[in-house]
């Protein structure tokens, strides 16, 4: 059977378990699992969204603009005229916090450790989710997900366009 024929079987399959409400089209779960075809038809064709990254309130921009104004150049760098890129990855966890901080790059400790304190202090996340399959057909599971970063401590205002450029205030 190729692929077209089993997409179509599927997009067949049961859409909501019974006794399910369902609260909107975001497959919002209040009293059982919302299951769905493995194709969903929209105006522009055949789609779904497999995999959905973890989100941080408000967004992309509002994630940079909260690690700009929280994240404080420490002091003990600016003395030693200290700069650099930390790369970091962590994981959004499913109850969206932050869990597993890991270094893939560091500059010293005190500007490691910065980093540490505000990715702590971060509000909570929409955690990320995938699909998955059960007897019943394909549904959503919140997953936990790694999401990495990187950080540029500058003293000179140079910015990195793939960074967030954190300066001293």
């Amino acid at each position: 059977m190729n692929l077209k024929i089993k997409t179509l079987i599927l997009s067949f399959s049961l859409l909501i378990s019974f006794n399910t409400i369902v609260q909107s089209q975001n497959d919002t779960i209040i009293q059982d699992t919302v299951f769905f075809p493995l194709v969903i038809t929209n105006n522009q064709g055949l789609w779904i969204e497999y995999d959905i990254m973890p989100e941080f309130p408000g967004g992309e921009n509002a994630l940079k603009n909260y690690i700009i104004s929280h994240t404080i150049y420490p002091p003990s760098a600016i003395e030693d005229r200290i700069s650099g890129t930390v790369n970091l990855s962590f994981v959004v966890d499913t109850n969206g916090s932050i869990d597993k901080i890991m270094f893939l790059q560091g500059v010293r400790e005190d500007i490691n450790n910065e980093c540490i304190r505000v990715l702590k202090e971060m509000p909570k996340w929409k955690p990320g989710s995938t699909v998955a399959l059960a007897k019943k057909g394909y549904y959503r599971k919140v997953i936990p997900v790694y999401y990495f970063m990187r950080l540029n401590f500058t003293l000179s205002n140079i910015e990195k366009n793939n960074a967030i450029n954190i300066v001293p205030k």
